[in-house]
């Protein structure tokens, strides 16, 4: 039996290789990856960016408008282009977004100019913040949470750079060269998110007095407070390290609620009363708070976090005191706070939480056992300092997005008009897949809620073909979006999101018509 199939499968071998196979036909790619680019400019066009980028000074580059430019890059970087030579060549070959734009070709010298050449980003973000406030959907009321955090963005080709400094990259355990990018976000008690203001932090110059990241951070939120109203009061949620007196108290002064986490170095004081009637204020250590409270808290198994408010805790700093003789020019001064001691934190269960609680560092947080001490400079209201100092993990999320997602690291330009033009389109590409993400969550089963990738995927990157109609009457350019079948469920909102000036329906071909690729 052997010796019978071996000849056989010898003569089908043999078969095979003697066909001729037929010549090789070639011609140009007209697909799109991107076929969710209609939602994308009916977005673009609702909150009025083109507008926006006109009145900041960002004019025509080569008689090209920049606001096509900056939508290409928007679309660019929600498509995960990683270069700006990927950006040309997305643009180039896309056939949908040339038929929206009605731009063919975009050179290497139009994108470099139009990235390089204006200085107006900081400017635009701005006007894009304040166009926010202005929608009754999207503007901050009492009790939204401000996010604020830093994080590092590696550059390795340009050391040279104002804004470039030797960081310790935690992830990496080492120094890398790379840039400082401090952040704002904006989270409502309703859901919506969105990134705000953003700041490069600059070497310190020998000569000049140095500007520290509290400084920037304060620059931001006072650049907020003259966008809302005097009486409004916001949360400020940040990390620890921001966890600085004089800073809490000029939060204070400009009418934000602030909360943050206590350092193990943290030193707070009690107020007790002595023989002679004055105050008397005794000290007590973070670790000291929570073996206290810790004794005190119920012992449930619930999920929801747990928390127990400390009374009597203060916080001492120094002013200039005018009367003062001799040597001590300055006079203790000690503040209320609020001290509230809170377990099962949702960020409390990340590998990096966990990682930072068994730190030596004594500017590490302070934990004893599963509990944590937040502070804040609401007395009244622990229930509300919890959720709160909760919403600061939006930032982080924000930064895991912006890296994974939209392309935060991959920005290699020396240029710093450059690098503001990609961080200020960033945010705004951002801005704009979160209020899809947020419309189409808000209408459907929490169970059907789509993620923040998921959105990118199933509503931008969907497949299209751009190809010509032949009738009696001529020949139709036609771009048609082939939709997988995973987004049928998305129909209704697509429709409710569709331009009005492009046709949403089925087409069938007419019997006198037929389809062909086209080549351009």
């Amino acid at each position: 039996m052997r010796a019978f199939v071996a000849p056989i499968l010898t003569i089908l071998v043999v078969d095979f290789l003697h066909q001729k196979l037929d010549p090789a036909h070639f011609r140009e790619s007209t697909d799109s990856p991107f076929g969710g680019l209609p939602l994308l400019l009916e977005l673009w066009n609702q909150l009025d960016y083109s507008i926006l980028l006109t009145q900041c000074g960002i004019f025509k580059v080569r008689g090209l408008a920049t606001w096509k430019l900056a939508f290409a890059f928007v679309a660019s970087l929600i498509c995960h282009c990683s270069s700006d030579l990927k950006r040309l060549e997305f643009w180039n070959q896309d056939a949908l977004l040339q038929t929206s734009l009605k731009v063919s070709v975009v050179t290497q010298s139009v994108l470099s100019r139009f990235l390089n050449l204006f200085s107006q980003w900081p400017a635009f973000n701005l006007a894009r913040v304040q166009q926010l406030q202005t929608d009754p959907q999207y503007a901050l009321a009492d009790g939204d949470v401000i996010a604020l955090d830093d994080t590092l963005i590696p550059h390795q080709y340009a050391k040279k750079l104002p804004f470039l400094c030797k960081l310790f990259d935690h992830s990496l355990k080492t120094y890398v060269m790379g840039i400082n990018l401090l952040a704002t976000h904006a989270i409502k008690q309703d859901g919506r998110e969105y990134p705000l203001f953003y700041s490069f932090w600059d070497k310190p110059d020998p000569e000049e007095a140095a500007v520290t990241k509290l400084d920037l951070a304060l620059q931001q939120l006072r650049t907020m407070r003259k966008l809302l109203p005097p009486q409004m009061r916001l949360w400020v949620s940040m990390d620890r390290w921001f966890f600085s007196k004089p800073f809490c108290l000029k939060l204070e002064a400009m009418g934000f609620d602030w909360v943050t986490k206590a350092k193990r170095n943290t030193v707070f004081y009690r107020k007790t009363s002595s023989k002679k009637g004055k105050p008397r204020f005794t000290r007590i250590t973070t670790r000291e708070i929570l073996c206290e409270a810790y004794a005190q808290m119920p012992q449930t198994q619930d999920a929801q976090p747990n928390c127990l408010a400390i009374p009597n805790l203060y916080m001492k700093t120094m002013e200039p005191n005018p009367e003062a003789k001799g040597r001590k020019t300055n006079r203790a001064l000690f503040s209320p706070v609020a001290g509230v001691v809170v377990k099962k934190l949702t960020e409390d269960e990340s590998e990096e939480s966990r990682r930072d609680s068994t730190s030596p560092d004594p500017e590490a947080v302070a934990q004893y056992k599963d509990v944590f001490l937040l502070v804040s400079n609401r007395q009244d209201a622990p229930d509300q300092v919890v959720k709160a100092y909760q919403k600061r993990w939006r930032i982080e999320l924000l930064f895991r997005n912006a890296k994974s997602e939209l392309g935060l690291n991959e920005c290699h330009s020396r240029n710093e008009n450059h690098l503001n033009a990609h961080v200020a389109l960033l945010f705004t590409a951002e801005t704009l897949v979160r209020r899809l993400e947020w419309e189409y969550n808000a209408t459907v089963d929490p169970k059907l809620r789509m993620t923040h990738g998921e959105v990118i995927i199933q509503m931008f990157r969907t497949h299209c073909m751009r190809s010509t109609l032949h009738s009696h009457h001529g020949i139709l350019d036609v771009v048609r979006l082939h939709f997988p079948i995973r987004v049928r469920r998305l129909a209704s909102f697509f429709k409710r999101f569709w331009p009005q000036q492009i046709t949403l329906g089925w087409f069938d071909p007419l019997p006198d018509c037929k389809c062909s690729p086209s080549s351009g």
